[in-house]
């Protein structure tokens, strides 16, 4: 979007804000008015908004998913990760066992068992790391999000 266009968010509740809209996300929008200062809305309280002369109510998801989104991926991630982690142990455990304890079982049989579980745990840690991209990514769009300031509390005296 252009630095010098003029957009506004009109709330529900009647309180019009006119600066430059930064983020239209799923849930919420963001404009930075013309002093500097971020809003950030939930697209549930926004009675209509003006982009670039576009007057509309609903929203192009112009910058994909939102911080929320990506924490949610990094959660589903993390934990499918886990799973197959656990269920790699499991197996590479079960393989290990059973090839001490068993004089009749096939060795080799025993050997790739251990080996599968090794295999399927590396896979499990790949994607338990990968979420953290995820996380790098909602860091990334919270500071685009809070600009030079950073995020935080402030507080006036």
């Amino acid at each position: 979007m252009a630095a010098n266009a003029q957009h506004s968010v009109t709330l529900k509740n009647g309180t019009v804000y006119v600066g430059t809209i930064n983020a239209i996300y799923t849930t919420s929008i963001m404009i930075t008015d013309d002093k500097g200062t971020a809003h950030s809305f939930l697209l549930s309280d926004v009675d209509h908004y003006n982009n670039s002369g576009n007057a509309t109510k609903e929203k192009p998801n112009q910058q994909g998913t939102s911080v929320g989104d990506e924490l949610i991926k990094a959660t589903n991630k993390y934990y499918t990760g886990m799973a197959i982690t656990m269920v790699g142990l499991i197996t590479s455990t079960a393989g290990s066992y059973a090839y001490g304890i068993s004089d009749n079982a096939d060795a080799n049989t025993q050997k790739a068992i251990v080996y599968a579980g090794i295999g399927v745990t590396i896979i499990g840690a790949i994607i338990n790391i990968s979420a953290f991209s995820n996380i790098a990514k909602a860091g990334h769009k919270l500071n685009a999000i809070a600009g030079k300031d950073g995020v935080g509390i402030s507080m006036k005296f």
